[in-house]
């Protein structure tokens, strides 16, 4: 995965269950995203997906193939550096 391409969504799990959400959410995603990418944070119970699927269609998928220790799954619309975050908010809101 080249290091410009920023997650699409946050997932949060039960914890301790990180392992098996990372290949269960990958392989109900790959066959409609061959790209898709799991990958574990430093922080326990959180989850970075990496997708082209819109929110409706990654939802769609789920609701056919939902996952058993998936929490949230929440949409990032961008990302801040966090020296830059009060100029990166403001450039985004306006």
């Amino acid at each position: 995965m080249s290091s410009y391409l920023k997650p699409n969504y946050v997932v949060t799990v039960r914890f301790g269950k990180e392992d098996f959400s990372v290949r269960e959410l990958g392989d109900a995603i790959f066959p409609y995203d061959n790209n898709v990418l799991v990958t574990k944070t430093r922080f326990k119970g959180v989850l970075l997906l990496y997708t082209t699927l819109s929110l409706p269609d990654l939802l769609r998928i789920l609701a056919v193939f939902p996952p058993v220790y998936v929490e949230r799954i929440v949409k990032i619309d961008f990302c801040c550096p966090v020296v830059e975050v009060y100029e990166c908010i403001v450039r985004h809101l306006a």
